[in-house]
């Protein structure tokens, strides 16, 4: 909450004129934290909280992880926390809005009612999901979702004001919280704040296929805690140890299975979308290669590579490869189960 504010009052400081802002934001600006800051250290200031509700998060979910291993309770009952790519997309939207135009903040409140939209229907069920019940089983098929994220991240960048031309390029959100030129981080500035919807999608899109293996693994967690609720009852310490044993084992080869689904359903995922950059990529080589004469060559053909070459390399290598699939892949299993 305290990071939106702060996000706010930077986007409001940053105008030109204040005539158009409303007054309440405007009254943000004469808040005493704010107003003892420049836009350097206000910028500076709003990364260090959200890097810090970064490490909280991910503290919070490790601390949760192994008191659930404690005697205090028994960890087979035990709460299991919420999915965390959605949790990291709320620390990562203030964020996001702070490296985008100022007129696209509105955008951001499109975003995520659509994606509440996209996830009361990838994974509503006429009927609650069992314990049998796989990933693919919930969500649609990798094919489908893929067409649809990829849909969303590729509209997002060019309903952002971007385009194929350099001169598209938002270069003014680059200098958030830089006093002075670093090639390295204002790099990194310069891709988040012209992808930052892509981005925006790309995490919405894992807390979707998160969602679905959420959904298998709470059915596993109900049929151990009704296995040991009967257990209890029945009077028989030695039956309930043994009861409890396999109930144990058998609680843990299923969310054994449901990780490997959700692998397995992530790995399609990640195939359709690498094919389409694939693709993307290709037939762009080759009509640059048979038009290398043509005279839009440097203008039109030469933006719209290197464009693509950001797509794949940043994008689609970091963003996907690396952050996406070790998200999902590692992390997320490990935080839930």
């Amino acid at each position: 909450m305290l990071t939106s504010v702060l996000v706010v009052i930077y986007k409001v400081r940053s105008e030109n004129s204040l005539d158009s802002v409303p007054v309440v934001y405007q009254d943000l600006t004469t808040w005493d934290l704010a107003d003892r800051l420049n836009q350097i250290q206000l910028g500076r200031l709003i990364f260090n909280y959200g890097a810090a509700s970064f490490f909280m998060l991910n503290v919070s979910i490790f601390i949760g992880k192994f008191v659930r291993k404690l005697d205090i309770t028994d960890k087979r009952i035990a709460v299991s926390p919420k999915p965390y790519a959605l949790l990291l997309l709320r620390v990562a939207t203030p964020l996001l809005v702070l490296l985008s135009r100022t007129h696209n903040a509105i955008l951001f409140s499109v975003f995520e009612l659509q994606l509440q939209l996209l996830h009361l229907w990838f994974c509503s069920d006429t009927e609650a999901p069992s314990a049998t019940d796989s990933v693919a089983s919930i969500l649609p098929k990798p094919v489908a979702a893929t067409s649809i994220l990829l849909a969303l991240t590729q509209c997002t960048f060019f309903l952002m004001g971007n385009s194929n031309s350099l001169s598209s390029v938002d270069l003014g959100n680059a200098y958030i919280g830089v006093d002075d030129y670093n090639i390295g981080f204002t790099g990194l500035l310069t891709f988040v704040s012209n992808w930052s919807g892509s981005i925006w999608w790309t995490i919405a899109g894992i807390s979707i296929i998160v969602d679905g293996y959420w959904q298998c693994y709470k059915p596993v967690e109900s049929v151990v805690m009704h296995s040991h609720s009967t257990a209890v009852t029945s009077g028989d310490d030695h039956d309930d140890h043994e009861d409890e044993t396999l109930e144990t084992t058998a609680a843990e080869g299923s969310k054994s299975a449901i990780s490997s689904d959700l692998l397995s359903y992530y790995s399609m995922y990640y195939i359709c979308s690498a094919f389409f950059f694939s693709v993307a990529l290709s037939t762009l080589t080759i009509s640059v290669t048979i038009l290398r004469q043509h005279l839009f060559i440097w203008t039109v053909f030469s933006p719209k590579f290197l464009f693509q070459g950001a797509w794949i390399t940043l994008y689609h290598c970091v963003i996907q490869t690396l952050i996406s699939t070790f998200l999902v892949v590692v992390w997320v299993p490990w935080c839930i189960t």
